[in-house]
């Protein structure tokens, strides 16, 4: 098999003609994106790899003008799909711990290089009762 992929998924969406009340411009396509999840997840179970990219947004109108997209249709991702040249492997993902924070925004010492190497809050100005619940959770 070649270098390029065997398909590209564009995935776009009408654009509204009327902003309800309280919407906000970014989240008009934010239903895009757990679609973009499934088609992810379908594709690894069928032995196809695949990721998410929004690079094509920097040339948005050229890639609208050669597929045809009407002007009121906006584009949010590209996924490129295709068979894998080696086998999967597992994921490797970081600790939870270390990408997910409890209560408030509070990276762990390890990211701040502090000496305790568990999760630093006395700077932040959490409470006491947070930072005793996540030092009871990394136990």
């Amino acid at each position: 098999m070649g270098t390029e992929p065997s398909v590209l998924v564009l995935f776009c969406r009408d654009t509204p003609g009327v902003m309800p009340s309280g919407y906000r411009e970014w989240t008009g396509g934010a239903s895009i994106y757990p679609a973009v999840q499934n088609l992810l997840l379908a594709a690894r179970a069928s032995g196809l790899g695949g990721w998410l990219t929004t690079l094509h947004l920097r040339y948005e109108a050229e890639v609208k003008a050669l597929l045809g997209i009407p002007k009121g249709v906006d584009t949010y991702a590209l996924v490129p799909l295709g068979y894998p040249r080696d086998k999967f492997g597992p994921l490797r993902r970081r600790p939870v711990r270390e990408a997910t924070y409890l209560d408030v925004w509070a990276p762990t010492c390890r990211a701040r290089r502090c000496a305790c190497n568990s999760v630093c809050l006395t700077a932040s100005g959490a409470p006491a009762a947070t930072r005793a619940k996540l030092r009871a959770r990394e136990s």
